[in-house]
């Protein structure tokens, strides 16, 4: 079996080392099925312990709930639940910095937050905020707070949930029209399977949301690789779809990101 492996590679020597590869690893499943099945599946078990481990350095604390940050561009603001605000910023355009501000809101994972952020963006009905580092002018002590921890922290880049090839009639209905598979971060610190459906605006979790406690509000629904589809809001009901809830100057941002990233 090397010698016909071995042959077929240097039939192909002239093309880069990772279609050598590749070659290989066909001829060896081709050979080896139930062993290549294995290996094939604890890859997939790897890459998915690593994908995870590098979003939960991305999740932060707010409030008695939870955040996670994204690079909008050279800023990194945090993504969370609206009702993991103390309370609501006024409603008008002319409102200070002060009355935005938050004293003691976010904090590293698992323990007391001590740094002040500002609301930039709230919605009471899909329930989703988003906030950004203190006015450098008016709290300049409390700026470099939160530098240091949305510096420390793993961006976590954000996706949509797949297209419905129909849409549901009810939402009684939803549970017949999986989406994808979602993880949640629960208490533990551990993730949780849970399966992921949309209707419109807002994300159902279908299988796994009996998993949902009090103060995992603000976590993000992730997809497999790793990239947040929505955030965790409540123990029953909807939660929002980030593409479909987050303020257009964010988004046009985080998608700009995202395709630079890619080329």
């Amino acid at each position: 079996m090397h010698t016909d492996v071995q042959s077929r590679a240097v039939q192909i020597c002239t093309y880069d080392s990772a279609i050598v590869l590749r070659a290989l690893r066909s001829s060896m499943c081709q050979d080896f099925p139930e062993e290549c099945d294995s290996a094939r599946r604890e890859e997939a078990r790897t890459l998915k312990k690593t994908i995870q481990a590098k979003a939960k350095s991305g999740i932060v604390a707010v409030g008695a709930g939870r955040g996670f940050v994204v690079q909008a561009g050279v800023e990194r603001l945090v993504i969370t639940a609206g009702h993991c605000l103390p309370s609501f910023p006024i409603c008008a355009s002319i409102s200070t910095t002060d009355e935005r501000t938050y004293r003691e809101l976010i904090g590293p994972l698992g323990k007391k937050p001590k740094v002040w952020a500002e609301c930039l963006f709230a919605d009471p009905i899909s329930d989703i905020a988003v906030l950004g580092s203190p006015d450098g002018q008016v709290f300049w002590d409390d700026v470099a707070a939160y530098e240091e921890l949305v510096d420390a922290a793993e961006p976590i880049s954000i996706t949509d949930l797949p297209k419905r090839r129909r849409a549901p009639t009810s939402v009684k209905s939803l549970a017949d029209f999986p989406c994808a598979r979602g993880w949640m971060f629960s208490l533990d610190g551990s993730w949780i399977e849970c399966t992921v459906g949309h209707n419109r605006s807002m994300c159902w979790i279908e299988a796994g949301a009996d998993k949902i406690q009090g103060g995992m509000s603000g976590s993000p629904i992730l997809a497999d690789d790793g990239r947040a589809m929505g955030v965790v809001v409540t123990t029953e009901g909807p939660h929002p779809r980030l593409f479909d809830n987050l303020p257009g100057w964010l988004l046009r941002r985080l998608l700009a990101r995202s395709a630079f990233s890619r080329t």
